[in-house]
């Protein structure tokens, strides 16, 4: 396929260049940021390197914007914005599969181009009178890139080093028009403007959903009914009418139970069960300094994106606490209560916070102090009156747990009240405690079975759990022995921060763009009513500062709220799958775990075993609990797929 082709678009040209080019083709162009995809080995993530690109899929950007974004900053790639103000269908043919199915199928002469990850991209003229979106599931290996979408171009670099490189250059070959079988795959998906209705799958609801695929299957539909707005009535008469057909029906409460749980969601979110669980973090959520630094030290160190992302707001959020808020009665301050979990050491949790604390020591000696542990609310006081603006730290958080349990201690209230303001007191006898103008951070880290079994009721009865952000997730074995991370890089962070930090030596308060009234507005009117969502919308409120102050916005813009909605959503998944288990014994411990690992679907005896972490309780309890809740038919054996299922509740 390859030709010998020269153009102005040739990988040797500068970014810039190739930037101002495609502008002068007619396609709006973004700078984009390719990072090795930490979840995927061989493969990459392409973020959009401006604060919103959403403006860019409705206008093009000036030749001011475009030089101001790529000169001198050959680092970036470039990508082009699909869909109708581009005139741009593009089909990504990945992988192997993707190949054989560029061979096999017709394609006209069109702009085609090699990617760096080794597929290839084929650029059509976008249809007129129909609206294709972005899909990854038309056949496999092949990706659609339409309406809301974009993709990287010549000569932006790949993780691996190689380049995006035209074989038909858009300036020299002209947009042919899509052909016959594309457009009618398009037409089949949800993408296609005739489709924007809820698809069903006639032949599965004719058939009737056999067990085992009734929950799961309902679910995907009603969440479907949610993002594309349906009304729940209409989606209640749907959904009952497929849970009649199932082999054998499906109980009607709980098929309005399975709507209502779809339900909880805003419209246009993109919930599915295993999003549910709060299992992805949405990390195209957080852009700005914190993004940059979690791809620069994601690149070098084992630890997980989100732990670096996460960390670095953390810590921001402490030292600018006291200068910046929201234009609110209640004037909300950007601290954070952050606990990092992972399965064990392996993730990297400790290193993550001594990095990121190295940082910012190195950058604001004079501003940032941060605290490892404190024994006693005394202690704290005497701390807080030194240094107002703490970020107490703990690489294991049951160290605080059991100092804050001890008889006698107010640790725990006084740790608790200090999440909602910035004044604690308490007098007895013996002792008095007074705290005021106080700025507490927490910045802590636990093993996720730790985490399900160290409260006691006085955590839970004082509320201190949902005062918490939880950042649950896991490192990949990639160095063993990491190599430095470039001064230059480093350094560049580092100057950052210091420059956002001198910026807000006068008191800042942010408004909310109307858009992003509605958009904020919007989740806290559907998120539902729960233990899980208490205090999601104070992290709301905290999040847009961070989140625009580092940024660089003077204002929360639409684009952030609907960043920061789905940091919640996520957030309310997260934690539904970690609430701490309460139970009195080994083997209600175990019933529970097992319950909640089989929410996720089937599961074989091994892997569940290693999910529930059944030899720290022993042979005994892990026969007793799968005994007990089979006899209590809350669980099935499945004989032929050799799994056991969770029976749902009728």
């Amino acid at each position: 396929m390859r030709t010998d082709n020269s153009s102005s678009l040739q990988e040797t040209q500068p970014i810039l260049n190739a930037a101002l080019t495609y502008l002068r083709l007619g396609f709006s162009v973004i700078p984009v940021r390719i990072y090795p995809d930490p979840d995927k080995p061989g493969k990459a993530q392409k973020v959009p390197a401006v604060p919103s690109w959403i403006p860019y899929q409705e206008r093009f950007p000036t030749e001011e914007e475009v030089r101001g974004w790529f000169d001198g900053k050959e680092d970036l790639g470039v990508g082009i914005v699909t869909g109708r103000l581009s005139g741009v269908l593009v089909v990504d043919f990945d992988g192997l599969d993707g190949e054989n199915i560029l061979q096999e199928r017709e394609i006209p002469l069109t702009p085609m181009a090699r990617t760096g990850g080794g597929g290839y991209h084929v650029l059509f003229r976008y249809p007129d009178g129909q609206e294709i979106r972005n899909s990854t599931r038309l056949l496999p290996g092949v990706h659609i890139r339409g309406e809301g979408g974009f993709f990287v171009a010549s000569p932006s670099r790949y993780p691996n080093g190689r380049r995006y490189q035209w074989e038909h250059p858009p300036d020299k070959v002209p947009l042919a028009d899509a052909p016959a079988w594309l457009l009618e795959l398009c037409g089949k998906e949800d993408g296609g403007k005739e489709s924007r209705s809820p698809r069903l799958n006639p032949a599965l609801i004719l058939q009737g959903v056999p067990e085992g695929m009734r929950n799961e299957t309902l679910f995907r539909e009603a969440a479907r009914f949610r993002y594309l707005n349906l009304r729940k009535e209409e989606a209640e008469i749907i959904i009952l009418d497929i849970a009649g057909r199932c082999l054998p029906p499906f109980p009607k409460r709980e098929a309005l139970t399975v709507v209502a749980s779809a339900y909880r969601y805003p419209p246009g979110a993109k919930v599915l069960p295993d999003q549910g669980h709060g299992s992805t973090f949405p990390r195209e959520a957080i852009r700005g300094i914190a993004g940059r630094f979690a791809d620069l030290y994601s690149q070098y160190l084992e630890a997980p994106w989100s732990f670096w992302a996460l960390n670095f707001l953390t810590c921001l959020g402490n030292v600018i606490a006291d200068r910046v808020t929201l234009e609110s009665a209640i004037n909300p301050q950007p601290r954070l209560y952050t606990v990092l979990l992972g399965e064990s050491a392996d993730e990297r949790k400790s290193e993550s916070q001594r990095q990121t604390l190295a940082l910012f020591e190195e950058a604001l000696p004079d501003d940032f102090r941060p605290c490892l542990g404190v024994g006693s609310a005394e202690g704290l006081a005497e701390r807080l009156k030194e240094h107002p603006k703490t970020l107490l730290v703990f690489d294991e958080f049951k160290s605080f747990v059991n100092k804050a349990s001890i008889d006698a201690s107010v640790l725990l209230p006084c740790v608790n009240s200090l999440f909602d303001g910035n004044a604690y007191h308490s007098q007895t006898k013996a002792h008095s405690i007074g705290i005021k103008a106080a700025y507490l951070s927490i910045m802590a880290a636990s093993t996720v079975d730790t985490y399900a079994r160290m409260w006691t009721p006085a955590f839970t009865d004082i509320g201190f759990l949902n005062r918490l952000w939880l950042v649950p997730d896991k490192a990949e074995r990639r160095f063993a022995l990491p190599r430095p991370i470039p001064d230059l890089e480093r350094q560049r962070i580092k100057s950052e921060i210091i420059s956002l930090v001198e910026s807000l030596r006068a008191r800042w308060v942010l408004r909310m763009t109307p858009e992003a009234c509605a958009c904020f507005d919007e989740w806290y009117a559907h998120v539902p009513r729960s233990l899980f969502s208490k205090r999601l919308d104070t992290y709301g409120h905290r999040l847009m500062i961070l989140l625009s102050i580092q940024e660089g916005q003077e204002e929360v813009t639409g684009d952030i709220a609907e960043r920061v909605c789905s940091l919640l959503n996520w957030q309310l998944g997260v934690r539904q799958e970690h609430d701490p288990i309460d139970a009195e014994n080994k083997i209600a411990r175990m019933e529970e775990a097992i319950r909640r690992a089989l929410v996720r679907g089937p599961i074989s005896p091994r892997s569940l075993q290693r999910a529930v972490h059944y030899e720290r309780a022993g042979i005994f309890a892990w026969n007793q609990a799968v005994g007990n809740l089979k006899a209590a038919k809350e669980i099935l054996w499945d004989l032929k797929r050799k799994v056991y299922i969770l029976c749902p509740r009728e």
